[in-house]
């Protein structure tokens, strides 16, 4: 028992001891000693904390903490019944290291604004599938879409499951509700003649951050791409783009790398964005002379995604244009593209799709048009009599 009580002790007479694998240095079994606890049930709760603790670096770094032993995971207490789930998802969320800053940020966001409010009280043990049911409806209920429900779901289970390999819980009750799926939104996307307008207009009136826009419909990158780009990632006699790192969702600080593997890329630039860039860091250069980013504020800094959104509102409305998302921009490149039937893998790549499937899924409406492009060839190759 890894609970005990001094009897010579006049106060706090309880203590916790136990053994959590070998040093790797010296091959000794490392043993933890501490003394100080007035009840039986401090005590409890401090080996459960250390339990618990031990158990999670052992999963979110393994390389890191390989002495920790499995016998952390085979003391069975009551008392791990009171830690609740606002506690334990915010130390397994402490506890994964390898996150990128926008998943950290976003997780903490779902956590901070729907989790904990809904199921943060919970002991671990007394959260049934019944409540993750209703949590899930009440998702429904607030009108949030479904890929964020899903996201959110995919969090808790995560979570829950974590509680289950830290023998916190016996089974995650999360694993037997129905997954939220998915019905995917329809974007819209401008036409041909509208995008030509815009460019028109850009380049008229566009002002500072007209390259922001310019380069969403002229390379299909994402917001957070954009707005980390540096000059340094820009090859001008090559004619592209080496993406290396992103502008997080706060635009407070900047990742290495992109939203997934396939996002660090490289991207073929026409030669009319080469000359928007050039004709952009020319009038950026002679105010900030040693500026590094592409995109940045008069004052230096980063361009908030807060202040583009602001800025693509105004521009929407006051040349009165089909209301789209910044992010339709990215879905407008992808468009034009496989109108004039550039191969989807071709099209995946560029927009740094994890795989072409991703790709072939939000444009699948597209595709039956390019069929119809190819009917008349083939019967002009099958049945033609000269």
């Amino acid at each position: 028992m890894p609970v005990y009580k001094n009897r010579k002790a006049k106060r706090n007479p309880w203590y916790i001891e136990f053994e959590a694998g070998k040093d790797p240095a010296t091959g000794q079994r490392r043993r933890y000693k501490k003394r100080g606890y007035g009840t039986k049930k401090e005590a409890e709760l401090a080996l459960a904390k250390w339990r618990y603790e031990l158990a999670l670096m052992e999963e979110g770094s393994e390389q890191e903490h390989k002495g920790i032993d499995a016998a952390l995971h085979s003391a069975k207490i009551d008392a791990n019944t009171t830690m609740n789930f606002r506690v334990y998802a915010n130390q397994w969320l402490e506890y994964r290291h390898h996150l990128s800053d926008n998943t950290r940020e976003l997780y903490q966001s779902m956590l901070r604004t729907h989790l904990i409010p809904s199921l943060g009280t919970l002991s671990l043990r007394r959260i049934t599938s019944s409540d993750i049911q209703q949590f899930v409806q009440d998702l429904h209920g607030k009108g949030l879409s479904d890929s964020t429900i899903k996201r959110i779901f995919s969090l808790l289970h995560a979570i829950l499951q974590a509680a289950v390999k830290t023998e916190l819980v016996s089974r995650n009750v999360a694993a037997v509700v129905e997954k939220p799926t998915i019905r995917r939104r329809p974007f819209t996307v401008w036409s041909l003649d509208q995008i030509k307008f815009f460019l028109h207009r850009l380049q008229e009136e566009g002002g500072r951050y007209a390259i922001v826009f310019a380069l969403a419909i002229l390379t299909g990158m994402r917001q957070g791409e954009i707005l980390g780009l540096r000059w340094q990632d820009i090859d001008f006699d090559e004619r592209v783009i080496r993406m290396q790192q992103t502008l997080t969702h706060r635009g407070t600080s900047f990742q290495s790398g992109g939203k997934t593997a396939k996002s660090i890329r490289v991207i073929a630039l026409t030669q009319e964005t080469i000359r928007w860039l050039q004709a952009h860091r020319r009038e950026q250069f002679a105010q900030q002379p040693h500026a590094e980013l592409v995109i940045s504020k008069p004052e230096g800094g980063p361009l908030t995604p807060r202040v583009l959104h602001r800025l693509w509102q105004q521009i929407l409305h006051q040349w009165q244009l089909p209301r789209i998302t910044f992010h339709d921009l990215r879905h407008t490149h992808a468009s034009i593209l496989l109108q004039q039937g550039v191969h989807p893998k071709v099209v995946s790549e560029r927009l740094g799709h994890s795989s072409v499937h991703m790709t072939l899924n939000t444009y699948s409406h597209l595709l039956p048009h390019l069929q119809h492009d190819m009917v008349e060839p083939l019967d002009h190759l099958l049945f033609s009599k000269t």
